[in-house]
Order: C-alpha cells, then structure tokens, then sequence
C-alpha cells in the first residue's frame, strides 16, 4: 500500500468519524425536540431538555428538563425511542413545583438576612425505609402542606450553596438554624436533612450554574468546585440536630478549608 493511500484511508476514515458524529447529534437534536413538542401539547407549558440519555439500543430515553419560564423547576422525563413520555411525567413535574417551593421558602428566609445562597430540594420517605410508598401527586396546586400529609415520616433533603466562603462565621451559623427553626414552626414536626456548602463569590456564581443543570444534585460535584467548607444540620423530632457551637467544632475539626 503507498503513502498516498493509507493518507486516503485515513481522511476517509476521519470523514465517516465525523459524519457518524454528525449523525448523532442531529438524533439527538431530533429526540430533544419531540420530548419538548410533546410535553407543551400534553401539558401546555414549554420545557427544555438539557441532558438525554438513551438505553436498549436508543428504544428508550431519560431526559432532564427545565420549566422555560422557571428553570428552577426541573424533573426527570422517561420516553419511547419517538420521544414520546410515559404516564410518569406529570407526577413528576408536580412533585418537582413542591419541592421547588418548598426551596423558594429557604432561599426567601435566608435573603431577609442578607444571605445570597441557591438552594434544591428532595424529598419523600426516609431513605433507610425498604419498599416506601410513594403517593402521586396528582395536581400542580399542591401544597407544601399537602405533600407532608401524603407521605408519612417525610424527610426533606436540601442542598444549600451559600455565597460566604467564610464558615466559621458564627453570625452566619446562627442564620442556618434559625432559617431550619422557621421552617419548624411553619411544618410542625417537619424532617429535614440539610447539607450546606461555603463558596467564594467567583465559585459560587459558577456553581449555581451548575446547580440549575441538574435534577439531582452530586454531593461530589459540588465539593469538587473549590469549595471551601461543608457542613450538615437539620431538624429531627422538632429540635434542631447541631447548636451553633456545635457546627463551630465540626467546622474546626474536619479540616475542609482550601
């Protein structure tokens, strides 16, 4: 073979590469698409998708999507290889505006302190629990109120990025609990697990864009962006899990300042 055909066979080979590349997007573009025409027809609202994932050979997708006129509202959506949704999607989408009300009270308390932080929410039965059940929520009027009636021992878990790289700040500590204090008295006997994560002002614009890209947030991720501290507090049995002092000792003690 000479020098001039194996550099043929190889720019034919880029070539094929690249159209198959080609190929792929404009599927995937395709998919997008039609999961989106799809839900506005049968919901009557515009999503976007922003992450897709196909199984079985491309038969099946699971799609991350987005309200366009809240972003902050995004849920999980399973199709057909036609990009046509499951029965599931409603469920979700209702359940994805509870929880997302339910962050909009967090952020909303942490803001009348002068706090900026982002703020997503999961919740549901304990995780320890085996085969929960899981009622369906079956309207987008649900309440806050209304979904800790349908499932009992509900647990939300919240996910808080905060825009003050300092932790050790007793002031800011003490805002932490009176935020989950508040929370107590408007849900008596409320569950929450909360994870709080400490950035820079730089860090914590670009995690909050990462943090609006996802249904489920990684704790492993979020660590990995520079964060300076984390640290857990919650409500259990009406009583906040960790005092201020209490946080003060983790903080100095688990050593997680870069």
């Amino acid at each position: 073979m000479t020098k001039y055909m194996k550099v043929g066979i190889l720019i034919m080979a880029i070539t094929m590469s690249m159209a198959g590349l080609t190929g792929c997007k404009m599927a995937k573009d395709k998919i997008e698409n039609k999961i989106e025409d799809n839900l506005k027809a049968e919901i009557g609202e515009e999503f976007n998708v922003f992450r897709l994932q196909g199984s079985n050979f491309d038969t099946e997708y699971e799609a991350e999507v987005s309200l366009v006129s809240n972003p902050d509202i995004s849920f999980t959506v399973y199709t057909d290889k036609y990009g046509k949704p499951d029965g599931s999607y409603k469920s979700s989408y209702y359940t994805a505006k509870v929880w997302n009300d339910f962050a909009q009270e967090i952020i909303k308390a942490f803001d009348e302190n002068e706090i900026e932080v982002s703020c997503k929410v999961e919740a549901g039965p304990p995780v320890s629990e085996e085969k929960p059940i899981i009622p369906e929520v079956t309207s987008l009027n649900t309440t806050v109120k209304e979904y800790i009636e349908m499932i009992p021992d509900c647990t939300f878990r919240i996910y808080v990025i905060l825009n003050e790289s300092d932790a050790m700040n007793k002031e800011t500590l003490n805002e932490i609990v009176k935020v989950l204090e508040k929370e107590n008295e408007i849900y008596p006997g409320i569950r929450i697990n909360g994870m709080f994560y400490f950035y820079d002002e730089e860090w914590y614009i670009k995690t909050k864009d990462l943090f609006k890209n996802t249904v489920h947030p990684s704790s492993t991720i979020l660590e990995q962006n520079n964060l300076k501290y984390s640290l857990r507090n919650g409500i259990k049995d009406n009583k906040i899990i960790f005092s201020v002092e209490e946080m003060l000792k983790a903080l100095a003690e688990s050593n997680v300042a870069q």
